[in-house]
């Protein structure tokens, strides 16, 4: 279920070859690089530069999102 999910993504260790060719960030705002898209889930990196931000958003009642931070910070606010 979802916690073994997360907890997959504790134990996962990517090493920066694995990922870094997928980096790509935007000058004015993050980016969304899909990497693999299937009938069941999405894979996605996600890129922030310095002071750029995300939205509040919604992801919908019968989804689950999940996240492994690669590299530098993650500050994350839950709206209600």
């Amino acid at each position: 279920g979802e916690r073994a999910i997360g907890a997959l993504l504790e134990k996962l260790v990517l090493s920066p070859d694995e990922w870094e060719r997928f980096v790509n960030f935007g000058e004015r705002n993050y980016t969304r690089n899909l990497l693999l898209l299937s009938e069941r889930f999405s894979v996605m990196l996600l890129c922030w530069n310095p002071g750029q931000s995300t939205p509040p958003h919604r992801h919908g009642e019968d989804r689950h999102s999940w996240f492994k931070v690669l590299s530098g910070e993650l500050k994350m606010v839950h709206f209600k």
